[in-house]
């Protein structure tokens, strides 16, 4: 089954966000000290589900008068604490460590037509945060915190006052983490932590879904090139670590990659190998 949602582009939703700092700038005229920057863009690209594969629901609430208004899942957008870094959700799903709800906003917000399971959303709010702030998106299961069962998370993202957030390539792509439990001591049922499970971007509700190197390249001459092979997911970030021992590891500085904007298969080189007579080597990954 597809599913489309008609919604307006981000190019067309700045142009919008500009109109309203022009207009609001006319209000403020008598005063000389006030600013108004471009409201924050934010959307997703792509559906966003829920544990088990079904699109979150909800439908653009001032459609009512057009189609049934499908209440949509709860999405919020945060401000990292004053240390920069993005926490897990409380066990009641309230922000930790010191993070803030910056934004409220619903599944379907923005969405042009009468598709109750589009799972997506496009929207805008002010005042946007300051450049260089980290922001990140946490999405519910339920139209409500109270009501929801589960949550998802979003890498983080640093304003500039012009690039679009867009959830999906910040690789949130389901809710999956499940509210009320320490994500990590509870073990999900592949037997990973469900904090393992969020750093790797995998859902615990699949089997298949793991984050496990793949196939190892060993030249048939001493120094030459190894490479790693190893499935890499959507807005997260990989490193290719070498060891002698098991003991002490080694990043390879130049197997680095970005943040991943979409699922990809990776090979990671180690193009200088140590002379030894045994090497290991692993992958990191990293949710920004």
């Amino acid at each position: 089954m597809n599913y489309s949602a008609w919604k307006l582009s981000p190019k067309k939703r700045q142009q919008l966000g500009l109109i309203t700092a022009v207009m609001g700038s006319l209000v403020v005229v008598r005063s000389a000290s006030a600013q108004l920057g471009s409201p924050q863009d934010v959307y997703n690209s792509a559906p966003m589900y829920d544990a088990f594969g079904s699109i979150l629901p909800g439908t653009n609430p001032y459609l009512s008068n057009d189609c049934t208004v499908v209440p949509g899942c709860l999405v919020q957008i945060l401000s990292a604490g004053s240390n920069g870094v993005a926490h897990v959700a409380n066990l009641d799903g309230s922000p930790s460590g010191g993070d803030s709800n910056l934004f409220t906003t619903f599944v379907g917000q923005g969405d042009y037509d009468c598709v109750s399971f589009a799972g997506q959303f496009s929207t805008s709010f002010s005042p946007p945060p300051a450049n260089g702030t980290k922001i990140y998106a946490r999405v519910f299961n339920a139209p409500t915190v109270g009501q929801a069962t589960a949550w998802g998370q979003s890498a983080d993202f640093t304003t500039d006052g012009s690039t679009v957030m867009d959830l999906s390539v910040l690789g949130l792509k389901a809710t999956t983490m499940p509210k009320g439990v320490n994500l990590s001591t509870t073990l999900d049922p592949k037997g990973l932590t469900y904090l393992f499970e969020l750093v790797a971007n995998t859902n615990p509700q699949i089997s298949t879904d793991l984050f496990a190197a793949g196939s190892i390249v060993v030249p048939s001459q001493t120094g030459q090139p190894i490479q790693v092979t190893v499935k890499g997911h959507v807005g997260r970030m990989y490193t290719l670590q070498r060891s002698t021992d098991l003991v002490t590891w080694s990043n390879i500085a130049s197997s680095a990659t970005g943040v991943l904007t979409a699922d990809t298969s990776l090979m990671l080189t180690d193009p200088s190998p140590p002379v030894s007579p045994k090497l290991f080597y692993r992958v990191d990954v990293t949710m920004p």
